[in-house]
């Protein structure tokens, strides 16, 4: 089940539907909607990334998806929803 902090939700599989009490916010899989994504292999990339400071949450997607691509040989890649009206960062701002 997608799971919501902060504005954040992140989902693995997700049926796609955004009601209101989602804006403002951004959805995040693991994959690309209708392909098969790799067990074990986004949560660790995302989980080392997400902290890293200084950056915003957008630009810390884009190097997630670069790094699950090549793991993958390009098989995988990963997809967002953004609904967001500002800058995002999880560990603050320079």
């Amino acid at each position: 089940a997608p799971t919501l902090a902060s504005g954040l939700l992140i989902a693995s599989s997700f049926n796609g539907i955004v009601n209101e009490e989602m804006a403002n916010s951004i959805i995040v899989y693991s994959a690309i909607p209708g392909t098969a994504a790799r067990n074990g292999l986004f949560t660790p990339i995302l989980t080392k990334r997400i902290t890293e400071k200084g950056r915003s949450f957008y630009d810390v997607l884009q190097e997630i998806r670069k790094d699950v691509h090549t793991s993958t040989g390009g098989e995988q890649r990963p997809f967002w929803y953004g609904a967001s009206f500002s800058d995002i960062s999880l560990t603050g701002f320079d």
